[in-house]
């Protein structure tokens, strides 16, 4: 399968450097204006330039910016002409086997502070969402004529991968699944939503082949967790479950005898995963999604339908073996921390239960590494911290939970064909 010219990453290249997309790109990423020849080369080595531009595309784009650097002029801001200037710059360093001497040292470190100038307008609120979203809009035009960042009624089912478009419209029907609907998906649509930027419909197209095969699905747990030998079938011989509410109520979130429906009104986990240890101890691993989205940190200690969230997690959080330091409402209670507490809450109480055979759990949030709005997130009463940080001062074992980029989450992907081929519809669509 040709590779796409597109801005990849998600992959180590075989150089054993993990690539970082554009569009995820941000200040702390690039080096310093001064950064020494490991710092340049470990920099330069995160950017594919074969693959982004062509090799021939890659040299007329490093001879360009160097042009322009020795005519005194600034080295450009499109990141992809600077990432691979950089990136020819290093492959020369490589093939010559010795030292840059002093000029193309300054060459590579303007390009990397024309980088880093780019870069740090990446690293403003809602940069990430707003690029992201014009990129999947342009794709979507591209490829079905479309406008905006929704698919009209008759294209909804096109935001599935064609790969994993039959089997997940027929797991999700067969188990009664809700689909995400946003206010302009046309009611009554069946399937998922036309949203572009839909974090469900991001994790179906990334965990898809994982449900169906094991091989497949013990590499992502494997990424997750490195004790971790195999995937355990869930349900229906797959090996990834959507939206798990539990096989009981473990929160007590549901009125008495009303139907549970997964994807609705109470606890889910966007993915769950069951593997086992060298032991054979049985982990379950809870994955939570995320793509665009972001919290403006509301307290949420009445729920949108007037529940009392306080007086229903309060017997949980409170329990002497209770996963959470802390149960005080105005420390558990604002988002994005409210969603993690409950999440955190309903992995513990199916290892109490023994659901599924599991005896220990581990917490995932998947975060594109663009997303800077959500993952550092911890702004709250003039505070910023990292989502990944704050939420784990709040756990007894902050080591049971990780955010991963969907880039780090899938790179053990086995470079068979089918995995090549998922890589490469993955990258063109989400850049993982």
């Amino acid at each position: 399968m040709p590779a796409p010219h597109i801005d990849r990453a998600g992959h180590a290249a075989e150089w054993g450097q993990q690539l970082i997309a554009n569009v995820e790109l941000r200040e702390w990423d690039v080096p310093s204006a001064d950064a020494d020849i490991s710092a340049l080369t470990e920099f330069a080595l995160t950017f594919d330039g074969y693959a982004a531009v062509g090799e021939e595309e890659t040299f007329a784009m490093h001879q360009a910016v160097l042009d322009r650097l020795h005519r005194d002029m600034p080295p450009g801001s499109d990141l992809t002409e600077l990432r691979t200037a950089l990136f020819c710059c290093q492959r020369g360093w490589h093939w010559e086997g010795q030292p840059p001497y002093e000029g193309e040292l300054d060459d590579a470190r303007a390009i990397v502070a024309a980088c880093r100038d780019v870069a740090r307008r990446h690293s403003r609120p809602g940069w990430f969402k707003a690029a992201e979203s014009k990129r999947q809009a342009d794709l979507a035009h591209e490829r079905w004529g479309t406008c905006g960042p929704v698919l009209p009624p008759d294209l909804v089912l096109e935001n599935l991968d064609v790969a994993v478009r039959a089997s997940a419209v027929t797991q999700f029907q067969h188990r009664g699944i809700k689909w995400w609907r946003g206010r302009r998906d046309v009611p009554r649509v069946a399937g998922p939503t036309g949203y572009l930027n839909s974090s469900q419909v991001a994790c179906v197209n990334h965990l898809e082949p994982a449900r169906l095969d094991r091989e497949l699905a013990s590499a992502i747990l494997h990424a997750v967790d490195p004790g971790i030998v195999d995937a355990v079938e869930i349900e229906d011989e797959g090996f990834v479950a959507y939206e798990w509410i539990g096989l009981d109520d473990h929160l007590r979130e549901g009125r008495e005898r009303q139907r549970r429906v997964r994807g609705a009104n109470v606890t889910s986990l966007d993915a769950l995963m069951v593997g086992v240890r060298a032991d054979r101890e049985r982990v379950v691993v809870g994955i939570e999604w995320k793509y665009q989205e972001s919290y403006p940190g509301t307290l949420k200690v009445v729920s949108s339908h007037g529940t009392d969230r306080a007086a229903t997690y309060a017997p949980h959080l409170s329990h002497p073996d209770s996963p959470i330091v802390s149960c005080r409402a105005d420390e558990v209670h604002w988002d994005p921390f409210d969603q993690l507490m409950r999440q955190t809450l309903f992995l513990w109480r199916m290892c109490q239960a023994n659901e599924l055979g599991v005896v220990d759990w581990r917490h995932v949030w998947v975060v594109p590494r663009g997303n800077t709005a959500l993952l550092r997130h911890g702004q709250r009463e003039g505070r910023t911290t990292w989502l990944d940080d704050g939420w784990r001062r709040m756990l007894h074992e902050p080591e049971r939970f990780s955010v991963m980029s969907p880039s780090a989450l899938m790179q053990s992907i086995p470079d068979g064909p089918q995995g090549r081929q998922w890589r490469w519809r993955l990258a063109e669509r989400y850049l993982t």
